[in-house]
């Protein structure tokens, strides 16, 4: 009786649940570049674009930390 509950249910849901996978795919996935990298450029800004893959933004963050903190062209980086 139990497995047969669990199909219905199973059945009862999975449309709602990949409506909102679909939703929140859309929502989750990042917009390309935000249209701010021009702006951030054109008032004085040092912009390096990175991949729009998940956390691409921060791998590329911490590699340029320890970069600049290797050169000692700073000793200490506070955010």
């Amino acid at each position: 009786a139990r497995g047969h509950q669990r199909v219905r249910l199973v059945a009862k849901y999975s449309m709602k649940i990949e409506k909102y996978k679909r939703a929140a795919r859309n929502i989750v996935t990042p917009k390309e570049g935000y249209g701010l990298a021009e702006e951030l450029k054109r008032a004085g800004f040092w912009v390096r674009m990175v991949s729009d893959k998940p956390e691409a933004a921060d791998r590329a963050l911490k590699e340029h930390m320890v970069e600049v903190m290797d050169k000692r062209q700073v000793e200490c980086v506070v955010l």
